[in-house]
């Protein structure tokens, strides 16, 4: 089988999960290749479109439709996507070789539904991963209990008024995109999974779930002490881990106000990974290691294996990479109970809690006075493992 992915970028969460299905199909006997809007390290089987494309014009489109929409769009709500502007990859060599395309997070600039619409016209199976509720609403990343999408988006919090009829046209494209389609939607989340099962453009295609793939180097790393010492942690407390970043998805100010106020002994303290400037909004810095973004993945599984508890203060996620990291590590979470992360924490080790700081701080409070229990590392893995993925997509 020769399969093609598409997808945006190759960073972030949806990106990663995109590139590691496409090198686990390599492994496992595929032939898989890949096309991205932006890639870094391109190679023999995964390409980027001309970088003039790219790293100039997709920028110069999305800023300007960021500015048309600012006043039409209720940024607080998160991402709101029209999928005006893409690129027409329906002639590229790759897509006729295919006889399967993979959707992987294709706005922002990538595929416009026009873009769709010519590639589905070429005939191909199609198989789209949703790495959010994009593909089956009028135009929200995450619809924060709004149900809409399972009707016609009537009435969308995240427009103005006078922009209503828009989430309804969207929504309604979409429909008549994917109805003559060859077309099957992946959810990595049941509750992602559930949401599209609901959803009038799903409604006549197979909605599958299937986990995202964990990269095998994940796993407890051998020597715990010497990775505590690596990163400046005492074995006197127990450490928590944080990534820090300020997409309103990830909850930092949801985080910040539970460090804040939580009842934490001096014996607790917490790394923070990502933007170091958001650690100076921590209370109780005389315990805080504040580090910068990691990319290199065995140093990431080294920083997991020393916390004693990882936090995912997350407002909105579908199956988070971050969560089962940390667990196949062997380190517990504490994550917010929003999306798939209580079927990753409730299942492999940890505990889920509003995402409200006086709830959160409880939950905190707890993990860093209980001993909980390592995360069941070898269970998490095997469900993720590489050839079990695989064969669920192939038997799709």
């Amino acid at each position: 089988m020769k399969v093609l992915h598409l997808a945006t970028s190759l960073s972030g969460g949806a990106g990663i999960a995109a590139l590691r299905l496409h090198q686990a199909m390599r492994s496992q006997g595929v032939d898989s290749r890949m096309v991205a809007l932006r890639c870094d390290f391109p190679d023999e089987h995964l390409a980027e479109l001309p970088r003039w494309k790219g790293r100039l014009v997709a920028p110069v489109r999305e800023s300007l439709s960021w500015k048309l929409d600012r006043k039409r769009v209720d940024q607080t709500r998160g991402l709101f996507s029209f999928a005006r502007h893409g690129f027409d990859v329906s002639d590229h060599p790759w897509v006729d070789w295919a006889d399967v395309v993979y959707l992987h997070w294709v706005v922002g600039g990538f595929l416009s539904l026009k873009n769709l619409g010519k590639l589905f016209r070429t005939g191909k199976k199609f198989r789209w991963t949703m790495h959010d509720m994009w593909p089956f609403t009028g135009g929200c990343h995450h619809a924060w209990g709004c149900n809409g999408f399972a009707e016609k988006c009537e009435y969308c919090p995240h427009l103005a008024p006078a922009a209503q009829r828009k989430a309804r046209a969207q929504l309604a494209a979409k429909r008549r995109l994917f109805e003559n389609t060859d077309l099957a939607f992946v959810a990595p989340s049941q509750w992602l999974a559930d949401l599209a099962a609901q959803a009038p453009v799903c409604v006549s295609h197979t909605v599958a779930r299937i986990p995202n793939v964990l990269d095998g180097a994940f796993r407890p790393a051998e020597d715990r002490a010497r990775a505590r010492a690596e990163f400046g942690l005492d074995n006197g407390r127990r450490w928590a881990l944080c990534f820090a970043s300020n997409d309103p998805y990830k909850g930092w100010k949801l985080f910040r106000d539970t460090w804040n106020s939580a009842d934490l002994t001096d014996d607790c303290g917490l790394v923070v990974c990502g933007d170091e400037t958001l650690a100076r909004e921590l209370a109780h810095s005389e315990r805080i290691r504040a580090i910068p973004t990691i990319r290199d993945k065995n140093t990431l599984v080294r920083l997991y294996s020393a916390a004693d508890f990882f936090i995912l203060p997350s407002l909105a996620e579908n199956y988070p990479n971050v969560a089962v990291e940390a667990l196949a590590c062997g380190t517990p979470v504490l994550g917010t109970n929003v999306g798939g992360i209580p079927e990753i924490v409730e299942k492999w080790g940890g505990i889920v809690a509003e995402p409200a700081a006086d709830t959160f701080a409880n939950a905190l409070t707890r993990m860093a006075r209980e001993e909980l229990p390592h995360a069941q590392s070898e269970l998490i893995r095997a469900e993720h493992a590489t050839e079990n993925i695989i064969k669920l997509h192939l038997a799709l």
